[in-house]
């Protein structure tokens, strides 16, 4: 991909324009362009609080994937990575807690897809399914 343009002034209003460009880019099913590697490239412009303020919204606009995905991607910052592991790490977590109370409870459990796009160990994401075993698990 071509090289970003210098960051964004740190005006609220171009900060917010170009954060919500971002996630209408990223959007999918039928709400935007559904462009990831755009998404990626705007993301890593964004200062890396507005970032990691938002990234909670990625799934919503993207899908579980884009979090390792955007472990690859130069540019964004390692705290917005680490956030986005960290998510996802949390997220499964809940999942496990919701699937544990279903099954008690006799009912449907309510989940998500991160469990579907988790890294695996022997997968592309292999480096990534052992950080994420380490931060869900401890060093066992």
């Amino acid at each position: 991909p071509p090289p970003l343009p210098p960051p964004v002034p740190a005006e609220p209003a171009s900060l917010a324009d170009l954060t919500v460009l971002a996630f209408q880019t990223r959007a999918t099913r039928g709400m935007g362009k559904g462009e990831k590697d755009l998404f990626f490239q705007m993301l890593a412009a964004l200062p890396v609080e507005a970032a990691t303020a938002t990234l909670h919204l990625v799934p919503h606009f993207g899908y579980w994937k884009d979090y390792l995905l955007m472990q690859g991607v130069a540019g964004i910052d390692a705290a917005v990575k680490d956030k986005a592991l960290s998510l996802l790490a949390d997220q499964l977590l809940k999942d496990a807690a919701e699937l544990e109370a279903a099954e008690k409870e006799a009912r449907a459990p309510n989940l998500t897809l991160a469990g579907k796009y988790a890294p695996r160990e022997g997968s592309a994401f292999d480096g990534l399914a052992k950080r994420l075993s380490i931060s869900l698990f401890g060093n066992k």
